[in-house]
């Protein structure tokens, strides 16, 4: 459990710095990482709440 808040938390974070800097004139800002990782996190954080 600690892992995947750890884990949430830092993606969090990036996507507040992400739309920060998308906020920039001229600015295209794009995550890249694989997908099953980033809906397998989600999944897990979903899961943790129910819980």
């Amino acid at each position: 459990m600690d892992d995947v808040s750890a884990a949430y938390d830092r993606y969090a974070d990036f996507e507040s710095f992400r739309r920060t800097v998308a906020r920039t004139p001229r600015t295209e800002v794009y995550e890249v990482g694989p997908g099953d990782r980033l809906d397998a996190l989600l999944a897990a954080r979903r899961r943790a709440r129910q819980a």
